[in-house]
């Protein structure tokens, strides 16, 4: 039995009806998806500026009292002068010691916050000068870093001074017992970035844990060695806001390691 031109022509034309349905319905249910997902990250994104911003005020206020402990320390032991038995002066100054452990640890706390609420500026950076800053503060660590040619960027210049101090301080204390360090920091032109490696002689780290060491607190080094476990972290997400990222790599020679990051800078010079 033939059939009928007409009555075909009648069900494909309901059939593409409701394919059309089912795909527009399907387009509002990703749509709305898409929309929910916008505000719960928008959400998520102020709950947790809220909480770094808390976490700040919070860091600052203990570094405030920490710092009137350790001047109350230091009053007791100048009032009693020679009074001071053995016991009490090591009792004072272990107190002294861990007070001022306990403050520089809620310094580092404090700048981990800042590096993430603090509003980013866009300024010319010019990252030679930022270093000369750093190696002024390292004394005569400063001479074993040497420093390549190094470019302008669009950046904030606080944050990307935090991390430069970061890196070099710890090439230059992370080494081992007898070894002189010797750090180079260079920087070479990658697509719409500027890459920058900070490279030493350092005691290394392993690669099975390169990962680990950004996350906060994560001490990878010999106990002997102070720090917080912070600094890395910091490093990273002053990077990311800068649209790059960070990463390890093994030194030259199989000695150290090579940390390596990128800021993200089209060519507009």
């Amino acid at each position: 039995m033939a059939t009928d031109p007409a009555s075909e022509i009648e069900r494909l034309r309901r059939r593409l009806e409701r394919e059309r349905a089912t795909r527009r319905e399907a387009e509002r249910i990703a749509e709305r998806a898409l929309l929910d997902l916008h505000v719960a990250n928008r959400e998520l994104a102020t709950q947790n500026s809220e909480l770094e911003r808390f976490a700040g005020v919070i860091a600052h206020d203990l570094r405030s009292q920490l710092t009137g402990v350790v001047g109350y320390l230091g009053t007791v032991r100048s009032r009693l002068g020679d009074e001071v038995g053995d016991r009490a002066a090591d009792l004072i100054d272990r107190a002294t010691d861990s007070a001022s452990r306990m403050a520089g640890l809620i310094d580092d706390l404090l700048a981990y916050a800042r590096a993430g609420y603090a509003e980013l500026r866009r300024d010319e950076v010019d990252v030679g000068v930022v270093l000369e800053r750093v190696l002024d503060d390292c004394g005569e660590a400063a001479s074993s870093v040497d420093v390549e040619r190094l470019p302008i960027v669009t950046g904030d210049p606080a944050l990307l001074m935090q991390v430069f101090r970061n890196l070099v301080t710890n090439a230059l204390k992370y080494v081992a017992d007898g070894r002189e360090p010797k750090v180079r920091v260079s920087a070479t032109r990658a697509a719409d970035a500027w890459q920058f490696t900070v490279s030493d002689n350092g005691i290394g780290i392993p690669e099975d844990v390169r990962e680990r060491a950004f996350e906060p607190f994560e001490r990878l080094e010999r106990s002997d060695y102070e720090g917080t476990g912070i600094g890395l972290s910091i490093c990273r997400r002053v990077v990311e806001r800068h649209g790059g990222r960070i990463w390890i790599e093994d030194g030259h020679g199989g000695t150290g390691s090579r940390f390596v990051f990128t800021i993200l800078d089209p060519p507009q010079r």
